[in-house]
């Protein structure tokens, strides 16, 4: 199978043209840092995370877009999400997310591969009526490594993402536009943004020369991603990891559909009885398994239509 159909099908769409590890609201974690081969195409992608936190199942719907300068070997791409919050005992709500831009550069992708992404996450704003919460700029980079031993294919990756600054999303005056605020008045829930490293392996088998599958397992720190919030320092573990699995069908010779699934795993019973009698000695809350969980369980639907299919050839 030519080696570009292969990589587009273990992606996820929604997590093909972003980077990793999206901030809080934790968009597909277990392909974001898997770099595609450079090509020319557009995306659309359905993320559904049931069981999130706060009792309310979260829809995401990206629209993307890449294209390669270099067919192969670079490529520049833009994404943008719209996040439904699906809310119980209350009213749902939609918002749109962060912006981004990547570029991405692969010098090898024939039996071994190699691959870089450089990336822009752009604030989304102080209307928090209409944008989620990720008022804030952020940078991230990705290296990807494997190998092709058909008809499998092995992956391993790392990542990082650095947000670079913060806006308050609810303020003591926001009846005062933003831009005549001056100085950055004092928040109301106090949210602490954290540098996020990722390392995540996958496995991909060819079942066919249109039919892909594989497995995967991601490890992430911290927990919850970008945004820290003070208040849940005692009850959040440090850690936060994942497996995932995936099939991809290549319907015509410039159309991929996908699905992936992901399950979290959670730290549990690790918490050491003395460290809960400590915490209860002091008054403080102790770890619960069920608030570790940013969400149950996540399905992603997902179009891709490739349009230099002719480039597929070059790299076999």
């Amino acid at each position: 199978m030519r080696i570009q159909t292969y990589l587009t099908a273990i992606l996820t769409a929604g997590s093909m043209f972003v980077d990793p590890v999206l901030a809080h609201h934790d968009q597909p974690a277990s392909s974001a840092d898997r770099l595609s081969v450079p090509e020319t195409r557009i995306g659309m992608s359905v993320d559904s995370q049931r069981g999130a936190l706060e009792n309310r199942n979260v829809f995401t719907t990206t629209l993307s877009g890449e294209y390669a300068f270099f067919p192969g070997l670079l490529s520049a791409s833009l994404s943008a999400p719209y996040v439904y919050f699906d809310q119980k005992d209350r009213a749902d709500a939609g918002r749109y997310g962060k912006p981004r831009a990547a570029v991405t550069y692969m010098p090898m992708n024939s039996k071994f591969l190699l691959g870089f992404r450089g990336g822009i996450g752009f604030p989304t704003g102080p209307d928090t009526d209409h944008f989620t919460t990720e008022d804030y700029w952020d940078g991230s980079v990705a290296a990807q490594a494997g190998f092709r031993l058909s008809p499998f294919v092995f992956l391993v990756s790392g990542s990082g993402l650095f947000p670079q600054a913060h806006t308050p999303t609810k303020t003591e005056n926001e009846e005062i536009p933003w831009y005549l605020q001056g100085a950055r008045p004092q928040t109301v829930r106090e949210i602490e943004l954290k540098k996020v490293t990722t390392w995540a392996g996958q496995i991909g088998w060819d079942i066919s020369s249109r039919f892909s599958t594989f497995v995967g397992y991601t490890y992430r720190t911290p927990y919850a991603g970008t945004e820290y919030v003070t208040h849940h320092a005692t009850t959040v573990p440090r850690i936060y990891r994942e497996v995932s699995a995936g099939v991809t069908a290549q319907v015509t010779d410039s159309l991929f559909l996908s699905v992936d699934y992901r399950y979290p795993l959670y730290r549990g019973d690790n918490i050491p009885i003395s460290e809960k009698l400590a915490r209860l000695y002091l008054k403080q809350a102790i770890p619960d398994d069920k608030e570790y969980k940013l969400f149950h369980e996540s399905w992603t639907f997902a179009a891709t239509w490739r349009f230099d299919t002719s480039s597929a050839e070059d790299a076999k």
